[in-house]
Formats: structure tokens, C-alpha cells, sequence
């Protein structure tokens, strides 16, 4: 907030249409995040879904897998 950044919190009950509209409406570029939604978020982008995110930054240690 300090730098005039939108901070967006998403919950484990938004399904993936809602998420991609919050994305979409925010024209969101950046997602930080736990490793256990990278996956979520890397299979909304193979579902054409997430179109404006570019960056994943996760909080964990990413797997070698995502």
C-alpha cells in the first residue's frame, strides 16, 4: 500500500471464474502466493484463464514440478 499497489486477497471458496474476473477487472500482472496455489494458477492459464498475470512469486520453495 505504501507504493499505491492494489492488494487483492483471494479465497480458497472462489472458484476459478470468479478469480479470473477479479484478475481481469484489476488487470492484475503480479500474483504472490503459497506454493500450493501455483498449480491452481498455472492451470488457469493453460484453461486461457489468468490472461494478464506474467509473474509468480511464491512465498515457499516452488517445486521442480510447477
Amino acid at each position: 500500500m505504501y507504493f499505491a499497489f492494489t492488494t487483492i486477497g483471494f479465497f480458497d471458496s472462489m472458484g476459478p471464474e470468479s478469480v479470473d474476473f477479479i484478475m481481469n477487472q484489476t488487470e492484475l500482472a503480479c500474483v504472490f502466493t503459497e506454493q500450493s496455489y501455483i498449480s491452481k494458477i498455472i492451470q488457469m492459464k493453460k484453461d486461457k484463464r489468468a490472461a494478464t498475470v506474467k509473474f509468480l512469486i511464491s512465498f515457499d520453495p516452488v517445486k521442480p514440478a510447477d
